[in-house]
This record gives structure tokens, sequence and C-alpha cells, in this order.
């Protein structure tokens, strides 16, 4: 997402306004901070290095995908859905004829072969204490690992 912000953001000043929002997202749906930070500046250096590298645009617009109101849209993007999103929805469908599409990543499907999945890393925890308060920490190695540490 961070890429695609600046790709189709020409103004400085609303880069670094949609990459605090995004950054504000993801923080409210409880992805480390310094995962964020690290992933956001990780992009920024991609993109200026793509950039400088190729000076040349392609202006295809062959692919055309139209809406039910016939609205000529140039490509289409799918995105995790995340609060807010809805903003940079519009802004995307009406200026840059971006047609964007959310897909929802907790699916019923998650639920059930959960023992395939593997150990997450870089996450935030909570564990309730015997002194009747909870201990939040954040965690690089895997949770079974760290839970193991508090047993």
């Amino acid at each position: 997402m961070a890429t695609r912000i600046l790709e189709t953001t020409q103004d400085n000043k609303d880069q670094q306004e949609d990459l605090n929002k995004l950054k504000n997202m993801l923080l409210k749906s409880n992805y480390p901070l310094k995962e964020i930070e690290k992933l956001i500046k990780q992009t920024c250096q991609e993109f200026k290095s793509n950039k400088n590298k190729s000076n040349d645009k392609n202006d295809d617009t062959t692919g055309q995908i139209k809406d039910k109101n016939n609205n000529e849209f140039i490509c289409s993007l799918t995105l995790p859905y995340a609060p807010g999103m809805e903003v940079l929805k519009r802004r995307l469908e009406k200026k840059l004829k971006i047609k964007l599409f959310f897909s929802y990543p907790y699916k019923l499907e998650s639920q059930f072969n959960q023992s395939l999945k593997v150990p997450s890393k870089s996450v935030i925890y909570q564990i309730p204490c015997s002194c009747k308060q909870t201990y939040v920490g954040q965690t690089k190695v895997g949770i079974d690992n760290r839970m193991k540490q508090h047993s």
C-alpha cells in the first residue's frame, strides 16, 4: 500500500499525510510499530531507486475496466480492508481512475486449519498475571516460544 501511495500521490506533503494515515491504520490493526516504520522506509527507498532507474513511463491503457456507471478505469487493485480506507478508495477512483477492491484477511477457513500455520513472529501479546493485572509485551521470536518462557 505504501508503494501505491508513492505512485499515485504527486505532492510530497500529500504523500507524507497518506503514509501517516496508513501507519495509523496499521497501528490500530495491532501491527508492530517497528515493523511498520521499517517497511515504509524500505518501500520509500526502493521506490526512489526504481524511479531513478527508469524515467520512461508506460501509458498503455488497453486493459480498461468499466463500472456500473460506465466510468472507465485504467487498472484495478485489491487491498486488505482496514478502517478508513474509503478515503483512499475515493481518491484513487476519481483522480487516478484506479478501481479499488477490498479483501478481508480473516476468512472462515482460517478458523479451521490452525495446526498447519507457522507460529507468528514480531507480535504484540497480552498475558493475565496472578496479581490480577495484565502483562503486554512484544516479541520477535515465535509466540509459542515466548509463552513457554513466561510459564
